[in-house]
């Protein structure tokens, strides 16, 4: 597969900015990717004979083939989101194991001719061409450390709103019989070759409220202190909350694992 390396915005990544001023509310829904580029990215050249088998949620391959390539987007896990994956035909000619940890390389480099920047560069067309432009980047991992096993990085970003990051609540994790949300964030994985494959959780949010004034970080911090928390710091973000059926983006102050609303300090978690 021939690299992927348009689409690029000076190597930057698309991390937004938010109003200090101001914050709003949104209601989560499943985000719907760019369907063609979906197929061109997991099956290159031979995109057109990609077929939709039965499943009920989307899911693509090649007619009498099993096994990669493959792609799909899968919304049955409801709370208003997408899972996204992407496995091409490198998975099947190559040996890519991100997720061995002994095959991370401590080095930060990996056994391969691509770059770390190069890496993101090509990570971040796989996004841009997808559709999804509002994220930060989280980490780089190199691997193939271990002999026989493909060289590479994977690229991992999360979900912002407003150039802020997104934050599920634990409220939604409490039942472990029941089906929960995994945090907003994305995957990439690639080598020589390109992208190897693709894991992401993604959402769209329409808004509901706007223009939510803002308490000054003083102010949250005292809040913080009156809650108990020595908090020296406080971080903007929207905290996901909700069921199954329906979630929300809550503007929030942020110290660990307690959230207090921007708007007024009630805690929200």
């Amino acid at each position: 597969m021939k690299r992927l390396i348009t689409l690029v915005l000076a190597g930057l990544l698309l991390v937004g900015s938010a109003d200090a001023a101001t914050m709003n509310e949104y209601a989560l829904s499943p985000f719907a990717p760019d369907t063609q580029a979906l197929l061109s990215l997991a099956f290159g050249g031979r995109a057109s004979d990609a077929v939709r088998d039965d499943r009920d949620w989307l899911f693509y391959g090649l007619p009498g083939e099993d096994g990669a390539p493959f792609c799909g987007q899968d919304e049955t896990i409801g709370f208003g989101q997408t899972r996204l994956f992407i496995y091409t035909a490198l998975t099947v000619a190559e040996n890519h194991e991100p997720y061995i940890y002994d095959n991370i390389e401590p080095s930060g480099v990996a056994k391969c001719a691509l770059t770390a920047g190069e890496a993101q560069a090509e990570a971040e067309a796989v996004l841009q061409a997808l559709g999804i432009t509002d994220y930060a980047l989280q980490s780089i991992t190199a691997y193939g450390r271990i002999s026989g096993l493909t060289g590479g990085y994977m690229v991992a970003v999360g979900q912002r709103v407003d150039g802020v990051p997104v934050y599920w609540a634990a409220a939604v994790h409490r039942d472990e019989m029941m089906m929960y949300p995994e945090s907003n964030r994305a995957e990439i994985n690639l080598g020589d070759g390109g992208l190897a494959f693709m894991e992401c959780d993604w959402s769209a949010f329409t808004q509901t409220r706007q223009d939510i004034a803002v308490m000054s970080p003083e102010e949250a911090l005292a809040v913080f202190a009156a809650l108990g928390e020595d908090a020296a710091s406080a971080e903007l973000c929207y905290l996901l909350i909700g069921t199954q059926e329906a979630a929300v983006a809550l503007p929030a102050y942020r110290f660990r694992n307690r959230f207090i609303s921007v708007e007024n300090g009630a805690v929200l978690q």
